[in-house]
């Protein structure tokens, strides 16, 4: 809902204006409000607008994205480690010798990998099996989500990412910081289903096991 916002001394911005209350009330969110502001009139893409706080960063901003940043670095540093063994995969299963022979993007990793899946061993079967299961819980789509979309980084508006993906609508997915945690562990278990395949056909390197802290009186 538009609602009219009073001019102030710092809104809307210079050059601005059209300005606006809107008031945003959606299923399964808390109701919020912000103002908006445009430079010229004419239809406005939600997903492309720069947000902001007025004033300045609230502290429960800073709390919000400790936990947004965390979630978000895990799925991102997952997804590193899924590409990485569908590579190591594809040297064993083709017999290639290098990753600069296998620098294929996610989708294209993926891909190849399928069109290995033959059945002719129990590896192939197995692999045909994760990639089928990471295919219907659309790891990589969701995954590209987080990564690629633009995050509202303010507390009280749920977890909001602006997402622009090639031939499709642009979009804002709203939901909140449960859906990230559960994609940040179906990205892990994606990347050690894979790692798993490769049993011992892969070099290892071993950091040593941690010592045991030292108890008070010792």
């Amino acid at each position: 809902m538009l609602q009219n916002q009073r001019m102030t001394k710092d809104w809307p911005p210079p050059g601005h204006n059209f300005y606006y209350r809107v008031d945003e009330v959606l299923d399964n969110v808390d109701p919020i409000s912000y103002d908006m502001s445009l430079p010229s009139g004419g239809t406005v893409d939600l997903s492309t607008v720069r947000v902001g706080r007025h004033g300045s960063d609230a502290p429960e901003d800073l709390t919000f994205r400790e936990e947004l940043y965390q979630s978000v670095g895990s799925i991102t540093v997952a997804g590193g480690h899924v590409e990485a063994a569908m590579k190591r995969l594809l040297l064993v299963l083709t017999g290639a010798e290098a990753f600069s022979v296998v620098d294929y993007n996610w989708y294209q990793l993926e891909t190849k990998l399928r069109d290995l899946c033959d059945g002719s061993d129990e590896l192939r079967q197995r692999l045909l099996r994760i990639l089928d299961w990471a295919d219907r819980h659309k790891v990589r789509e969701r995954r590209h989500t987080v990564v690629h979309g633009a995050w509202w980084i303010y507390a009280g508006v749920g977890a909001r990412v602006s997402r622009w993906p090639r031939k499709e609508n642009d979009r804002i997915i709203i939901g909140d910081m449960a859906w990230l945690r559960q994609l940040g562990n179906e990205c892990w278990a994606y990347a050690h289903k894979l790692d798993d395949l490769l049993g011992e056909d892969w070099p290892r390197a071993m950091l040593p096991a941690p010592q045991p802290r030292a108890t008070f009186g010792s």
